[in-house]
């Protein structure tokens, strides 16, 4: 019998048994697939995994050697309800690493600590009154100590900060520009500068970007590789996944839907010489609309002032006021879905943000949607509600985190 067909019969439960020497190149791949599997499980055998990878029983065995002496992976107790010996059960070690998820947003800064698996540790909120750049960047590294000293951890515990900003944050420089609803950010460059506050690397995207990350971990982009999100807050937005990969685009501007020249067309159209109907689908945007309408609507419960959300709260209710200013925010939602749709051809559109998420837009935004094409994607509403920029900076927080970690413990004790 060869060597290998020995080995191949060998105990994995054996814990003298060394095994092949394996090139190491060969020997990362293996153990990053094993990695991969028992983060994909709450608890796993040996057996399994080298059932579900196809690496022979002692490659595999090997490989669960290898990060349990890393500390990425810990035995957590035997199989039951099976017949015969009972295998051992393993796990990844949620607190290996810990990532730091950040949500910078007109008012203010918030942050969350999670461990590998997502598990929630700290949270903490910081209000900025913007003036400077300078001023946005202290209150993030101030939030991030803070959640830090909340939950008892030290700083070297971090191995991912994730940043969610508005703008777009050019790939290859760093640079961000088009804040819009910050533009104290503009020109400036969020990843060295938090980076430099902080001592460690800061990984900084646009924050519909990270929302659409964050539907694609636990909202309603799970199992769909092609879908746009159209975010309605304080500003309007979009992001694309394609592929089941996040697109950002060449300068990293994929999904800037409000660079689409619709005041523009009509007002050419019309011949008003750019003073035509104004086109905002953000929360003043509504506001401006109900302001302009309410008189033709004397019976209707809302008074100004108004607040976007109390408008839409008033639509569902069938106010004749709230009504028309979701009919109209609804149209023109579906206009730049429609282009979205015409480029990208997702298979869903998912609506989201403070104002977009609202149940009642979805079925108008539908509905125009399916006026303006032959087969429109499929509309449905975020359910992560103000945690979407959150929940997408954990999901990509825990990968980066996971893989510094493995990278950290397992290949450079190797090398």
């Amino acid at each position: 019998m060869s060597d290998h067909r020995a080995a191949d019969h060998h105990d994995l439960d054996d814990e003298n048994w060394i095994g092949p020497a394996i090139p190491s190149l060969l020997r990362e791949m293996n153990e990053r697939l094993v990695m991969d599997v028992i983060r994909e499980t709450s608890s796993v055998s040996r057996a399994e995994v080298s059932r579900r990878t196809g690496l022979s029983k002692p490659t595999v065995s090997l490989a669960f050697r290898t990060l349990e002496a890393s500390g990425l992976v810990a035995r957590i107790g035997l199989e039951s309800g099976r017949p015969g010996r009972s295998g051992v059960l393993y796990r990844q070690v949620a607190d290996a690493a810990l990532a730091v998820a950040v949500e910078i947003t007109v008012s203010g800064v918030r942050a969350e600590l999670v461990d590998l698996e997502g598990h929630g540790l700290a949270t903490n909120e910081r209000e900025f009154v913007a003036r400077h750049a300078s001023e946005i960047f202290d209150a993030v590294a101030q939030c991030i100590t803070d959640v830090l000293r909340t939950a008892g951890r030290r700083r070297d515990e971090v191995e991912a900060v994730t940043v969610g900003t508005p703008g777009v944050i050019n790939p290859g420089t760093g640079r961000l520009d088009q804040a819009g609803t910050l533009p104290e950010l503009d020109g400036s460059n969020p990843g060295i500068e938090l980076s430099n506050r902080l001592g460690y690397p800061v990984t900084v995207l646009n924050d519909v970007e990270l929302a659409a990350l964050g539907e694609q971990a636990d909202g309603a982009g799970r199992d769909v590789s092609d879908f746009a999100v159209v975010w309605v807050g304080a500003g309007l937005g979009s992001a694309l996944v394609l592929g089941g990969q996040l697109h950002r685009g060449h300068r990293g501007a994929a999904g800037e839907v409000f660079d689409i020249p619709f005041r523009r067309a009509i007002a050419v159209e019309t011949g008003s010489d750019g003073n035509g109907p104004r086109i905002d689908a953000s929360a003043a945007g509504i506001v401006e609309l109900a302001d302009a309408a309410r008189t033709k609507h004397p019976a209707s419960m809302l008074l100004p002032p108004f607040d976007a959300r109390t408008v839409l709260d008033a639509a569902a209710t069938d106010d004749s006021l709230g009504v028309e200013v979701r009919d109209r925010l609804a149209q023109w939602i579906a206009w730049y879905a429609a282009a979205i749709a015409a480029i990208a051809d997702p298979e869903l559109i998912v609506l989201a943000g403070p104002i977009g998420s609202h149940d009642t837009l979805r079925a108008p935004v539908a509905a125009e949607l399916a006026g303006l094409l032959t087969e429109p994607p499929h509309i449905a509403s975020s359910k992560l509600g103000d945690r979407a920029v959150l929940a997408g900076a954990i999901s990509e927080g825990r990968r980066d985190a996971a893989e510094r970690s493995f990278v950290d413990r397992v290949l450079t004790r190797e090398n």
